[in-house]
Order: C-alpha cells, then sequence, then structure tokens
C-alpha cells in the first residue's frame, strides 16, 4: 500500500506539472490503477485530435510503472510506451490505417520500434506498413530502441530524489510528445 500511495503521489505531481503549463496543451492526464495491470500514467495533446481523430481518444503516451512482482514485468521502474492504435479509443480505423505509413516512417527516424497485436492478442510477425489488414487489429503500440528513452530504470529510482524523478518523467514526456506530434 505505501508503494502504491507512492506512485499515486509521483503520477500526481507529474500530472499538475504537465497541466500547469500555460496555456496547457495537455488534456488531463488520466492515472490507472487496476488490479489487473501495471499502473500508468495516460497523457495526450490538445493538437492530437488533428492526428487521430475528433473523435479518439488521444490519451496516447502511456507512462507505466512496471514490476518484476507482476504481469510479465522484465525491470522495477518505468517504461513508455506510444498507443498507435487501440481498439478501445474510438478511433476511425480506416483514417488510422491511412496514416500508418508516415507515422512507422517518422518512428524509425526516431529509432522507435513497434508491434501489433491481431485479434486473440496475436502478434503480428511483420511491420504493420506491410501488411493487408483484413480488419482492424487490437492494438498498435511503439516504444523506443533507446533504454534511456524508454525506461527509467531501478538504479534511476534509488538514486534520485523525489522532485528530480519527476522532472526526468516530464523530460522522458517530453521526448515522446514531440515525436507523437510529429505525425501530422
Amino acid at each position: 500500500m505505501t508503494a502504491r500511495k507512492a506512485l499515486r503521489k509521483l503520477f500526481e505531481r507529474v500530472q499538475e506539472n504537465l497541466l500547469s503549463r500555460e496555456p496547457s496543451p495537455f488534456v488531463d492526464p488520466l492515472i490507472v490503477f487496476r488490479d489487473d495491470e501495471w499502473p500508468r500514467l495516460e497523457i495526450g495533446m490538445k493538437s492530437w485530435t488533428a492526428i487521430f481523430g475528433e473523435k479518439a481518444y488521444v490519451n496516447k503516451l502511456y507512462v507505466y510503472y512496471q514490476t518484476k512482482a507482476a504481469w510479465g514485468g522484465e525491470a522495477e521502474g518505468f517504461y513508455f510506451e506510444v498507443i498507435l492504435w487501440h481498439k478501445h479509443h474510438r478511433s476511425d480505423w480506416t483514417l488510422a490505417k491511412s496514416k500508418l505509413p508516415q507515422w512507422l516512417s517518422i518512428l524509425r527516424k526516431n529509432d522507435f520500434g513497434h508491434w501489433t497485436l491481431l485479434k486473440g492478442n496475436r502478434e503480428l510477425e511483420k511491420a504493420a506498413d506491410k501488411y493487408d489488414f483484413p480488419e482492424a487489429p487490437t492494438q498498435i503500440s511503439a516504444c523506443s530502441n533507446d533504454p534511456n528513452i524508454a525506461y527509467i530504470a531501478e538504479a534511476d529510482l534509488q538514486t534520485k530524489r523525489d522532485i528530480d524523478l519527476v522532472n526526468l518523467c516530464i523530460a522522458r514526456i517530453d521526448q515522446h510528445c514531440a515525436v507523437i506530434s510529429a505525425f501530422k
């Protein structure tokens, strides 16, 4: 419980920092704690509606706290993932499918990898822009190939003061948001 409260407090401080920018370019970040998945902060920018669609859920950057104790976590620390498409995000698959080659090109230029989950959570074994989808996939996600961008490792957690950890999270969020914003 103590760790959960500390994590929530950290997410709240990051959330407050993002929303305190004037004018704030962010939609309300969502803090998610569920019993069956890693805790996370979901972040989106107002300008992303032009990218993902007016009706789409634009909180496309997920900041997970992963743990080795559950759900196949490989480490203790933060993990940053971009959700390009998710069947529950109310996005227009036709629009996303048409923009996917451009998005993946930008991700590759920024040294991000991606993966696709098809119906039944089967992983697509090729690049999404090289596949002719007969139907919308379950999810398409991306992550930096550079561990210094994709993760905040346990060693960092142990050596940083609270404010330094918040600032590091913000810096990584800004890096990821810049990549997503380039999708235009």
